[in-house]
């Protein structure tokens, strides 16, 4: 299920049956940050979507929680801790949070941040992206299958 109207409409009525949200985390970069920025989040959105394609009983995609790369690393993860706690408080009991990021691996939260290295997409075709991503899912697959016993 993904954040639009139909599909948290969906959510609001069979909540008891989605128990997981994945929570992508994107930066915001500017200048020379920005190109790498821009390919982190590309390949984290379609990662998102694979994961969320493959699990759409299950999970809700949720906007992605988007931050400055130059942010103070407090204040990114206190406002991450407050999006885990709201999503605990509205009945989710597992959470994904992905990155590609490795700034947040540093980070101790709450909740356990996947990282994955960032693949440049430009250039490949939207079938090879789809492999690709597709192939990477079912290896988070594991994690998700461990969360959930």
């Amino acid at each position: 299920m993904k954040w639009t109207t139909k599909d948290i409409q969906t959510y609001q009525k069979e909540k008891e049956f989605i128990d997981t949200i994945l929570i992508p985390l994107m930066p915001l970069g500017f200048q020379q940050e920005q190109k790498k920025a821009a390919m982190a989040s590309e390949y984290i959105e379609i990662l998102s979507q694979e994961l969320e394609r493959l699990y759409q009983g299950r999970m809700l995609l949720s906007l992605p929680f988007t931050y400055y790369s130059g942010e103070n690393i407090e204040d990114k993860v206190n406002r991450l801790e407050s999006w885990i706690e709201a999503w605990k408080k509205d009945g989710i009991k597992h959470i994904l949070l992905l990155t590609s990021d490795s700034n947040w691996r540093e980070v101790d939260v709450s909740e356990r941040i996947e990282w994955v290295p960032a693949i440049q997409l430009q250039g490949l075709s939207a079938k090879d992206r789809t492999n690709l991503c597709s192939d990477v899912a079912q290896d988070l697959s594991l994690i998700l299958t461990k969360k959930w016993s």
